[in-house]
């Protein structure tokens, strides 16, 4: 309320009370819904209020007064005195604190009458001095009586509400304390199911790995006791092999005392092989005098080769055009010696070779010393007997092979001398063709040289020819300037 001078203005102002967690008393209180019994609810307004303030005299309904008293309490507050209005103030703000929301307070709004009540109780006490000065009056007595009774009533009521709600804390907290006990035995429960589950799952595997090692020991002995049959029945196969060798050997002993008597026969046979080895000495003695002969008539063709090259080296050096053609020819030739070189060498081989067997040949007349001078074992003259006829049998057959190998050897040589022959005969065409070719090269490079020379010295005079005359036309360009 802001009074001015000749008039009046109310200015209403907002006010949101602040929650209090704790009251003057230190008691507390909170937000939580009430969960009490029917017949501890004692609300504001209800009909045990009502017939508990029937009973008292000279007292209008709480609803109407709490309302006017809220309505008038600004206008009152600057109407009183500074001591009433302090003690109002006091109170109203134990009515604030002990508010819980700022829903109870918007019952307290101000009426339309009240504000007119006020409007001219304000109006009338405008020409005082001082606002400190007014005394109050009895109605406002009055009313503050009945609004400390009604605020004491709003306390008893707040601090019942209090305990019921303190009360349905402790109700709530119990509930969520039963439940956590739940829960915890429901969670050792489940643990003792979990470890029983695996205790069970524990003894199955065990069992599952037993009952796998005794199928893996049942199987190896399985596999054991068919491998040792397998072997038993090797080892009676063996012992049978064994009879049949004592046999056979029983049989060879026999053999051989019947060989023995056969000895004789065969150191006759031992004879007639000698003599035809010396036989054999003789026809390899006729071939060495062949070889002889082949030998020399290699000699003769290489001394015609050298002949042949000698010529044509003296034709090269006579020839003066065409030496790069020439050089490659000379490569070629040098080629083909080579090539001669390489039949001698093979040659020389295959007489080494002879030579060899006819040494072979030889030793087997020293074959009669591998025999003993005494019969005492049978079994010796008989192995050497043997010896002697497959050495015999690989002499003849090496004859034999060397005859076809020197046979085509020599027509390979023959062969060869041909081919020598017609390429040296080719060389000697070419060269005489390159010689022909240089010659008529040569002549068409005089001719080629002599034109030039007149080309040269025709263009040389024209040249000049040229010179005197523009120096002429020079000459009488300037005379006519001048």
């Amino acid at each position: 309320m802001v009074f001015v001078q000749g008039n009046s203005v109310i200015r209403p102002v907002a006010f949101k009370p602040g929650s209090m967690r704790f009251t003057d008393n230190g008691e507390r209180y909170g937000s939580t819904p009430i969960l009490a019994r029917s017949s501890h609810r004692h609300l504001y307004g209800s009909t045990n209020e009502l017939h508990h303030q029937s009973k008292k005299p000279n007292m209008i309904s709480s609803g109407t007064l709490d309302r006017k008293l809220r309505s008038a309490s600004p206008m009152v507050m600057s109407s009183l005195p500074a001591q009433t209005s302090c003690k109002f103030r006091l109170g109203q703000q134990d009515d604030f604190k002990s508010s819980s929301s700022y829903s109870s307070y918007r019952d307290y709004r101000p009426s339309s009458k009240s504000f007119t009540r006020l409007s001219k109780r304000c109006s009338a006490s405008e020409g005082s001095a001082s606002l400190l000065d007014l005394t109050p009056s009895p109605s406002e007595s009055t009313m503050l009586s009945e609004m400390e009774t009604v605020l004491r009533d709003r306390d008893r009521e707040l601090r019942h509400l209090r305990q019921t709600m303190e009360h349905n804390e402790q109700v709530i907290f119990r509930v969520y304390q039963e439940k956590e006990n739940a829960w915890d035995r429901e969670l050792r429960r489940i643990k003792a199911m979990g470890d029983n589950r695996l205790k069970t799952a524990a003894q199955k595997s065990l069992k599952l790995e037993q009952m796998l090692m005794m199928q893996t020991y049942k199987d190896e002995k399985k596999r054991l006791q068919e491998e040792n049959e397998r072997l038993e029945s090797e080892t009676t196969d063996l012992k049978k092999e064994i009879d049949e060798l004592k046999v056979r050997l029983e049989e060879t002993e026999w053999g051989l005392c019947q060989k023995s008597g056969e000895l004789a026969h065969v150191k006759s046979q031992l004879k007639d092989t000698q003599s035809e080895l010396t036989t054999k000495g003789h026809e390899v003695i006729a071939l060495k005098s062949e070889i002889r002969e082949l030998l020399q008539k290699l000699e003769s063709k290489e001394r015609r080769i050298d002949e042949l090259e000698g010529r044509r080296l003296e034709r090269s050096n006579s020839d003066n055009g065409g030496d790069g053609n020439c050089y490659d020819d000379q490569l070629e030739a040098d080629k083909l010696c080579s090539l001669v070189g390489r039949l001698n060498e093979q040659v020389e081989n295959e007489l080494n070779k002879s030579n060899k067997l006819l040494s072979e040949c030889y030793s087997t007349e020293d074959l009669q010393s591998l025999f003993p001078k005494k019969d005492t074992e049978a079994d010796s003259p008989l192995e050497k007997f043997g010896e002697l006829e497959r050495h015999t049998a690989k002499l003849i057959r090496v004859l034999n092979e060397e005859r076809k190998n020197w046979d085509q050897e020599r027509l390979k040589w023959f062969q060869e001398k041909e081919k020598v022959l017609c390429y040296q005969r080719q060389l000697q065409m070419n060269y005489v063709q390159m010689f022909r070719r240089t010659q008529a090269f040569e002549a068409q490079i005089e001719n080629l040289t002599v034109q030039m020379n007149v080309c040269s010295d025709h263009c040389t005079s024209s040249k000049n020819t040229a010179r005197k005359t523009a120096a002429t036309t020079v000459k009488t360009v300037n005379a006519i300037k001048l």
